[in-house]
């Protein structure tokens, strides 16, 4: 099995926990209730609820609140490039910490928060930036400009106070807390320079031996090159890689 195929695999599989998630825990919408033992409420938590954190950005208040939520985060996690499953998830969880945690001051003592929009803005944060590596010239473009515009959208409402396009909802979406948007930005983008800096850590060790008549251009007997160069430092004349150690990336 290639590594791509395992990546859609994997990609798939919790793409597919995600809507169990969301389908079991919104199913009292049928019936035209909320499943208020699972939104997050400061004083609740407080009070030892503590599930409330992991379970509220899956409650929503209708099925149109669902289906806006629901539709943008799964269409948003799958277009995430990053391989690593236990990365993917924990950039899911840095937008959902980043939404919570800028509301909090709103939400105390007891106003409740539900719903996946924050996650959502942090997930397209994050996305944009992963296209603005890529290699086509078109989507570095489309990158820059979804992350323009998903910053300016959470700055706006940020400051005003209230999201935009309030108005144009063709059903229930309660009273959004306008700030949770910024905050899952805000952790998307921290979870993007995360990732970054984990990747520039990886380094690849080439040992290496001089050249038949050379003296060792490898101090110590060893070089730590970053994994871009490895192609570079292998065809160099002087040097013959005789073993490489890669990290191991899950």
């Amino acid at each position: 099995m290639t590594a791509s195929t395992q990546f859609i695999l994997s990609r798939n599989r919790e793409l597919g926990f995600f809507v169990l998630a969301l389908v079991l825990i919104n199913l009292p919408l049928l019936s035209g209730h909320v499943w208020e033992p699972l939104l997050f409420v400061p004083s609740r938590v407080a009070a030892g609820d503590w599930w409330r954190v992991l379970t509220s950005p899956f409650a929503h208040v209708g099925l149109y609140h669902l289906a806006l939520d629901a539709g943008a985060f799964l269409l948003l996690y799958r277009s995430l490039q990053e391989p690593s499953r236990a990365r993917r998830l924990a950039v899911v969880a840095a937008c959902a910490a980043g939404s919570l945690l800028a509301a909090l001051p709103q939400l105390l003592p007891d106003r409740s928060l539900c719903g996946l929009s924050g996650v959502d803005h942090g997930l397209l944060a994050y996305a944009a930036l992963e296209l603005t590596t890529d290699r086509e010239k078109p989507l570095v473009r489309a990158g820059l400009a979804s992350l323009l515009i998903v910053l300016a959208k959470a700055a706006y409402e940020a400051v005003a106070g209230h999201v935009l396009f309030a108005g144009w909802h063709l059903g229930d979406v309660a009273s959004p807390v306008a700030v949770c948007h910024a905050g899952g930005v805000l952790g998307g983008l921290a979870a993007y320079g995360w990732m970054r800096l984990k990747r520039k850590r990886s380094e690849v060790r080439v040992f290496c031996v001089p050249g038949e008549g050379q003296a060792s251009a490898c101090p110590d007997e060893r070089t730590l090159v970053p994994p871009c160069f490895r192609a570079r430092r292998a065809s160099d004349s002087h040097l013959q890689p005789t073993a490489i150690e890669t990290s191991n990336h899950q």
